[in-house]
């Protein structure tokens, strides 16, 4: 079915038409060929539909109501579907003849139900749809109930988003997860999903150590790496780590990391990509990466690779964005709130000589991020106040920051570089003194949002609201 958000507005009314009619064609008990047992006793339910549709709609019944494999019953095909509750079938049986499915009322646990069925069924565009609702709009009940979201994650191959959604949580928790006992507990698909991440942000020689140990678990030698072993068990090894060792980014290690920890098991390792890493080192400048490096740690609550990436390639007035690898700024935390407190004197005795620094804030209560980039420096006046001028600020926001496309930037106004910033020793960080500004103890209610000298609103309410957290970072080129 194709997605309604892309048709014009014409076609739209033709679909719903369209769709209202296969879901009468669905209701009415009228020609229909095939009778459909769901579920187990005492919770048994009998569905009737129409093979065409079925078989056209989804690859499982294609193959399941073909000819060979029928099973008839006084002119009618009959099939039972024994590991599917009825609830969930009929939400199904509906998305097959209407191309509809309403998610607004269904709770996360069903959702997840509905995508079992649907994998079975080989459903592939309700899927991604379920998917993209639970990562958009149930994360808070996702991240909750993490453990049993990323085990059945993982048990199903066509859920490509949750399981991207469960791999950026653990990337999160980059520190530390090498040694946790969980990660040694990892099947080879997550191992995997970890080290293809540029934000998984860990010391390459330490994911290598990680890889080893985990492999060696996986074939009964836990403890540390032994190189003696012989020649069948190396074999062993190899497999475990074969799918894994082309994602080991060796060129980040050093020339004597690369002889003492990588050498001993060079003979499990393909020679190109051993070759390569020392290769990298001796001629880095000519050398032509496989893959890039991942992305470097940052010291904040608020800010993530994926959030870096976007600013710095804004910065840089970049059409497409950097990759985690690429990003070629480092930040510098400067100030955290919940750590250095919220008034204005902090942020002044902390920030206001440093150039370059971007400033990131929370609206307490929710996910949504507001920011903005000074090229130049906080300083104050000794006394009043002053305006800086600049064309190379702007304001940006992430009305969840957990989705990057819902990242806005708003440049400063040409018509407005002279006011593009209002500096003052009493307030925090001001962008045309109206657009994005902090007054005094900001977890107060004291900051605000209103367009007037940057070129678009970046939040949809204008009133005073309250951070539960900012920071600031200088940032500078690496």
């Amino acid at each position: 079915m194709p997605s309604t958000s892309s048709l014009p507005s014409h076609s739209f009314h033709l679909f719903q038409n369209l769709s209202h009619n296969f879901q009468k064609l669905l209701d009415r008990d009228k020609n229909h060929d095939v009778k459909i047992t769901v579920g187990k006793a005492p919770n048994v339910e009998e569905f009737k539909a129409h093979s065409l549709i079925l078989r056209t709609q989804s690859p499982y019944f294609y193959a399941a109501l073909s000819s060979e494999w029928v099973k008839m019953e006084d002119g009618m095909i009959v099939f039972e579907k024994p590991n599917v509750a009825p609830n969930i079938f009929e939400v199904i049986l509906r998305y097959l003849y209407t191309g509809t499915i309403v998610l607004s009322q269904t709770t996360p646990e069903t959702l997840l139900s509905l995508l079992v069925a649907a994998d079975e069924l080989m459903l592939p565009d309700f899927i991604s749809h379920i998917e993209d609702h639970l990562v958009s709009d149930e994360s808070d009940w996702l991240e909750a109930h993490f453990d049993s979201v990323f085990t059945r994650a993982f048990k199903h191959a066509s859920w490509n988003k949750l399981q991207d959604f469960c791999l950026e949580k653990l990337c999160d928790q980059s520190e530390g997860l090498l040694s946790n006992e969980k990660f040694f507990n990892f099947d080879e698909d997550v191992v995997v999903g970890l080290l293809k991440r540029d934000d998984f942000v860990v010391e390459e020689v330490a994911i290598w150590e990680g890889l080893l140990e985990w492999a060696m678990r996986k074939c009964g030698r836990g403890g540390e790496a032994d190189h003696k072993w012989n020649e069948e068990e190396f074999k062993v090894l190899a497999k475990w780590i074969g799918k894994s060792v082309p994602h080991v980014r060796f060129f980040r290690m050093s020339i004597d990391d690369l002889y003492s920890k990588v050498r001993p098991f060079i003979s499990i390792i393909p020679r190109d990509i051993y070759e390569s890493a020392l290769w990298y080192h001796l001629k880095p400048a000519h050398f032509d990466l496989s893959l890039t490096p991942r992305g470097d740690a940052i010291d904040s609550k608020l800010l993530k690779l994926k959030h870096a990436a976007i600013i710095t390639s804004w910065i840089d007035r970049r059409s497409n964005f950097y990759s985690y690898g690429q990003i070629p700024y480092k930040f510098r935390l400067l100030v955290r709130g919940t750590r250095d407190g919220f008034t204005s004197s902090v942020f002044h005795t902390r920030c206001q000589s440093a150039l370059s620094t971007v400033v990131l804030m929370r609206v307490a209560g929710t996910n949504e991020l507001l920011g903005g980039y000074n090229p130049s420096n906080w300083y104050p006046p000794s006394t009043g106040s002053y305006w800086k001028s600049t064309p190379h600020s702007f304001i940006f926001s992430f009305s969840d920051s957990r989705n990057v496309k819902t990242a806005k930037i708003s440049r400063v106004h040409p018509g407005h570089v002279s006011g593009a910033l209002y500096v003052n020793g009493s307030n925090g960080p001001d962008f045309g003194n109206s657009d994005l500004r902090m007054l005094d103890n900001y977890d107060l209610g004291r900051c605000s949002c209103a367009r007037y000298r940057y070129e678009l609103s970046i939040r949809e309410e204008s009133s005073p609201f309250r951070v539960d957290e900012y920071e600031v970072f200088q940032v500078s080129r690496k």
